[in-house]
């Protein structure tokens, strides 16, 4: 049976990005952001995934487990970098997701990578996710727009600050 009518669809959310860079637990509010869970032609269960303002160049593939839960395949996005000199790549491997009635609450899992210079560090990363299902309209996903939808700044930078 084809349930992924029960997740597909825009979520306006709210999450947080949870990580431990140097042995200390960092978190970091992201107070806006978009995700559009639409289907995917390979099979009856297969669901991508875009979020903003995650910046993915494919879709988070996920893959449907229930009549309203699905699991997070894999992905790779880069997070909008708090200083110019860095950049935020997540690589996901895990997670999974649920809706009931009109909410979602969806948990990504992976590697965070931050590289400022010539200096990286990669650390597990989850970022969860609560929304209400919404239009089918997506976001302004310009870089501009993107840029400002989310204050990463508590994220930290290579040298530990």
């Amino acid at each position: 049976m084809n349930y992924r009518g029960n997740v597909t669809g825009t979520y306006p959310s709210s999450g947080t990005i949870r990580t431990t860079v140097y042995g200390a637990p960092r978190t970091t509010p992201i107070s806006s952001a978009f995700i559009y869970i639409s289907e995917y032609a390979s099979d009856i269960k297969a669901l991508r995934i875009k979020i903003f303002p995650l910046f993915c160049p494919e879709e988070i593939e996920a893959a449907m487990t229930g009549a309203r839960e699905f699991k997070v395949v894999r992905g790779m996005c880069w997070l909008p970098p708090p200083r110019p000199d860095c950049h935020y790549l997540v690589e996901l491997n895990a997670g999974s997701g649920t809706t009931s009635a009109s909410r979602l609450a969806l948990t990504l899992k992976g590697n965070l990578t931050v590289t400022c210079g010539t200096q990286s560090t990669t650390d597990p990363v989850t970022i969860d996710f609560v929304g209400t299902h919404d239009s089918d309209s997506l976001p302004d996903t310009s870089p501009e727009a993107m840029s400002t939808q989310a204050n990463l700044s508590t994220l930290p930078h290579v040298s530990g600050d």
